[in-house]
């Protein structure tokens, strides 16, 4: 890992009657970022020499597809929630942006697909 310590929940200070928010951040998808292209070969290389990888790779695959697919549809609902509102969330009113503002938002968009089509290009082929 990166030398950080794990967290511990130290069990003896917890009530059986109680209830627990715990929230744990989840890199999972960091940990891509941090292997490099020899390495994640070897990576690759372990798992399909395991018995049902293939199964098992054509359903993560999937899954990766799955779940890009759901982000990009975020982020044009979040566009269109701002050039029709000028709020992400589409709280806003009706409002009446800028051309330059409607160009600004479509270029972040194109850059946040980018880095969603670049995540799921590098999970599902290497």
């Amino acid at each position: 890992g990166d030398g950080r310590p794990l967290p511990v929940l130290a069990a003896a200070k917890l009530h059986a009657d109680a209830d627990y928010d715990v929230i744990i951040e989840d890199d999972r998808l960091a940990a891509f970022d941090r292997v490099g292209p020899a390495e994640r070969k070897k990576l690759e290389h372990t798992l399909a020499s395991r018995e049902g990888s293939a199964a098992v790779a054509a359903d993560l695959e999937a899954d990766y597809a799955r779940r890009a697919a759901g982000r990009r549809e975020a982020i044009d609902r979040k566009l269109e929630n701002f050039t029709t509102t000028g709020d992400e969330a589409g709280a806003g009113d009706d409002c009446c942006l800028e051309d330059k503002e409607v160009e600004a938002a479509e270029t972040l968009r194109d850059a946040h697909v980018r880095r969603v089509d670049a995540a799921e290009n590098f999970t599902t082929t290497g």
